[in-house]
C-alpha cells in the first residue's frame, strides 16, 4: 500500500508541529490578522487539523461546516480573498520547510492544497 503524504510528512506529530508554526506565522502577519480577526483561529484548530489530514491523505473525520462559515464570514466582514488564501498557503509551506519536510512533500502538499483553493 502506498504511503499518504500525511503519513510521508511524519503523521500526527509532525502535522501538529506544522499547525502550530503556521498558526504563529499567520498570527504575525498583520495583513492576516486585520482579515482573519472574526475568526477564532484557536477554536477552529480541531477543524484545521482534520482539514489537513484530509488533504495530505490521511483518516479524518473532516467536516467543513465550521471552516467554510468562518471563512465565508471573514470574506464578508474583513475582505478574505485569493490574495491572503495565497498568503496562508505561503505560510504553510514555510512551516514546513522550517520544520524540514522533505521537499517533495511539502511540493505535492501546497499542491493539494491550491487544487483545493480554500482553507475548509
Amino acid at each position: 500500500m502506498t504511503e499518504s503524504l500525511y503519513e510521508k510528512m511524519g503523521g500526527e506529530t509532525m502535522l501538529d508541529a506544522v499547525i502550530d508554526l503556521f498558526y504563529q506565522k499567520v498570527l504575525d502577519d498583520a495583513e492576516l490578522t486585520n482579515c482573519l480577526q472574526s475568526m477564532s483561529l484557536d477554536s477552529l484548530r480541531p477543524d484545521h487539523k482534520q482539514f489537513f489530514v484530509s488533504i495530505l491523505g490521511g483518516e479524518s473525520t473532516y467536516e467543513p461546516t465550521n471552516l467554510k462559515l468562518s471563512y465565508q464570514d471573514a470574506a464578508a466582514r474583513n475582505g478574505y480573498n485569493e490574495d491572503h488564501f495565497k498568503a496562508m498557503t505561503n505560510h504553510f509551506r514555510k512551516a514546513m520547510d522550517d520544520l524540514n519536510v522533505s521537499p517533495m512533500v511539502n511540493i505535492q502538499a501546497i499542491m493539494s492544497l491550491t487544487k483545493r483553493g480554500t482553507f475548509y
